[in-house]
């Protein structure tokens, strides 16, 4: 059953309808002690945090609130495309 909930935009509040999905989300420190998470199928939304946890927490309510922006222009959300990833040794 889906969730209904209230998004407010401006000043306009909009009913969504809320269904349950997931993203593989990328943790990278770049310079140490600052973590970035994105999830490379949705663009435009990333966040930042100075560990791991702090990063994705962060990631996560970003993520809902890019969303829910989405539903509420009509928007469909991103899809995940499953690709394998591999690490590549070369010498340079």
């Amino acid at each position: 059953m889906p969730v209904v909930g209230l998004v407010a935009l401006g000043h306009t509040a909009v009913m969504a309808r809320k269904r349950k999905v997931a993203y593989t989300v990328v943790l990278e420190e770049e310079p140490p002690g600052s973590w970035h998470a994105y999830a490379p199928a949705v663009r435009g939304c990333f966040a930042g945090g100075r560990t791991r946890s702090e990063a994705l927490r962060r990631y996560r309510s970003a993520l809902r609130l890019h969303l829910d922006e989405l539903a509420a222009r009509g928007a469909a959300l991103p899809t995940e495309r499953h690709a394998a990833a591999v690490q590549v040794v070369v010498a340079a």
